[in-house]
């Protein structure tokens, strides 16, 4: 009788890469929110800009800290658009093959940025709500994808 060998299967899944943002909301002087964010792992950050290098996925943990009386929480039945092109208008749709949230409460948005294909930009716009549900201005900033991982499985 043959003897039969086990077959090991690997998934087509990079290796993904974790690092955070701290989204700020200030207040703008007439009620309105003044965004920025800070990369807490300058490795990441191009002038502002994340930058997310070749080969590897990445799981990003936004955290928000709301420096303004409007009570500012992560939309978390609808937190983040994608588009893959920074020359277009903001996002107005959800998710990409790109990216896409994991987890999402008041205070934190997690995503994963696949990263695959080709290189790429990402403009991405998180998005709030107030305690009542109402919606905020959002904050749009500008991911720069390297490319280069495996398009996932899922």
């Amino acid at each position: 009788m043959a003897k039969h060998h086990k077959i090991k299967w690997t998934s087509a899944v990079p290796q993904l890469v974790s690092f955070d943002i701290v989204v700020i909301a200030d207040p703008d002087g007439s009620g309105g929110i003044d965004w920025s964010q800070d990369i807490i792992d300058s490795q990441y950050d191009d002038q502002g800009r994340v930058k997310c290098p070749a080969g590897l996925g990445y799981r990003i943990t936004f955290t928000l800290q709301d420096n303004t009386n409007l009570q500012v929480r992560f939309d978390v039945s609808n937190p983040v658009y994608v588009k893959e092109n920074e020359n277009d208008p903001s996002p107005t749709r959800k998710g990409s093959k790109q990216l896409k949230p994991d987890s999402c409460t008041g205070g934190t948005l997690v995503v994963t940025n696949w990263n695959y294909g080709r290189k790429r930009t990402l403009r991405y716009q998180l998005n709030f709500v107030d305690p009542a549900g109402n919606g905020l201005p959002p904050y749009d900033p500008i991911i720069d994808n390297g490319g280069g991982g495996v398009e996932p499985m899922c």
